[in-house]
């Protein structure tokens, strides 16, 4: 299956370029710990097995997220309701050994191929269809809106505490 996407003999180079036509964003990176939630929520639509994407590509994802390797994604750059396309190409791209990469070694970003290397990780090698797999899809988006889930609720229960002390000090 290549979804009519250019012909057999290119399949692999026309879905990594179809990653990075779409890694598009800009400005500062999102958090390490948004990265890591935005690449578990991406593992777990592609493990479910209804995106065409082989194995080999998921476990790769696996082992970078175990090893703490995480991509390089821009903060802006997504409409969310569309898709995050941008994102997750830039999620994607670092596993392809391309772009910017976390080095937990060393706390900084550096060269995906080269933080890929220093710890074993082979690049991904792409199918038919799996470059679309790996970047279509909502997972920014909600990643975001369950971090903000997680706040609006702490800044609930925080506001109950300061009724409760308010109304007990008025007495």
């Amino acid at each position: 299956i290549n979804a009519e996407y250019g012909p057999e003999d290119q399949l692999e180079i026309l879905q990594e370029n179809l990653i990075r036509s779409h890694a598009a964003g800009s400005g500062k990176p999102i958090s390490v710990e948004q990265t890591r939630r935005l690449l578990i929520l991406r593992i777990n639509v592609l493990a479910k097995g209804y995106s065409g994407i082989s194995e080999s590509v998921v476990q790769s994802l696996v082992d970078g997220l175990n090893n703490s390797c995480l991509s390089y994604v821009p903060s802006q750059g997504t409409l969310g309701a569309s898709g995050d396309l941008a994102p997750l190409s830039h999620l994607a791209l670092g596993y392809l050994g391309e772009g910017l990469m976390w080095n937990p070694k060393t706390s900084t970003y550096e060269n995906a191929d080269e933080v890929l290397s220093s710890f074993g990780l082979p690049k991904l090698k792409l199918g038919a269809k799996e470059g679309l797999s790996l970047i279509n899809g909502t997972g920014f988006i909600c990643g975001l809106g369950a971090e903000a889930l997680f706040l609006a609720n702490q800044l609930v229960e925080q506001a109950d505490v300061i009724a409760a002390l308010t109304l007990e000090t008025l007495r």
